[in-house]
């Protein structure tokens, strides 16, 4: 059964998507980019701030993207309070400099002593790497998934890059998200899907047999269904019923 994760931004979204059930809380800045990273502040703050009771939930935080990270700049010590990490693919279109780029952040955290149970890549279907990847034959693909293991990555999420130009459904087809999901599972990789994904289309994809570990939503959970507005309570309350 997949487990819910709910994107916030705030302690004060924090505590609704804690109430509304969700079973990860992911902490980012919309603003920012799909994956916009918040201030360290914040997410201490989050962290600080879950109650005895929900302690173990898992802890989630965006990074933004592969090229957010030079060389130079250092990971903040909160970062290895998380259960899970995951960035995006940055402006890599080809699958051997993404693999390179994000081979190298992950040793680099290993080397700092930024350790976490989950370090997940992100890919967008709406970008050319994304196209790239889902479109890889059976073969291919389950030989990429088999790398990324290798070096570190334990998982990998389907989102979208651009909000306003259709859901991940849009962007890709039901044979290549579940192929996605199949291949993950069998290279022991965790698979999420999400990109401005709501109910009706996470429940048409359970039916046609599409389970990943994870589904992430932001805009679903939100006040009038809008990423910018807060998470309300109640919505994520209901898209924790629809997956159990």
């Amino acid at each position: 059964m997949p487990q819910l994760l709910i994107s916030v931004r705030s302690s004060i979204e924090a505590t609704a998507a804690i109430a509304g059930g969700c079973d990860v809380l992911d902490i980012k800045e919309p603003q920012n980019g799909p994956l916009g990273m918040a201030s360290a502040d914040v997410i201490a703050q989050i962290f600080s701030q879950i109650p005895p009771e929900h302690s173990d939930i898992l802890k989630s935080v965006a990074l933004g993207e592969l090229h957010d990270w030079p060389a130079d700049r250092r990971p903040d010590s909160i970062l290895s309070q998380a259960n899970i990490l995951k960035v995006g693919p940055g402006n890599n279109e080809q699958i051997v400099d993404w693999i390179q780029s994000l081979k190298a952040l992950i040793h680099r955290f290993q080397h700092q002593q930024i350790l976490t149970d989950q370090f997940i890549a992100v890919i967008y279907a709406d970008s050319p790497l994304g196209q790239l990847i889902l479109s890889q034959t059976a073969e291919d693909q389950q030989e990429l998934f088999q790398n990324l293991r290798a070096f570190g990555c334990t998982g990998l999420l389907i989102d979208t890059q651009h909000k306003t130009v259709g859901c991940l459904t849009k962007h890709a087809t039901e044979t290549q998200l579940l192929q996605f999901c199949n291949h993950c599972q069998q290279t022991n990789l965790t698979s999420a899907l999400a990109g401005s994904l709501q109910l009706e289309e996470v429940t048409k994809l359970i039916n046609s047999g599409i389970n990943p570990n994870y589904f992430g939503f932001r805009s679903a959970a939100c006040v009038s269904g809008i990423r910018t507005d807060e998470i309300d309570v109640k919505r994520v309350g209901h898209l924790k019923r629809s997956l159990s």
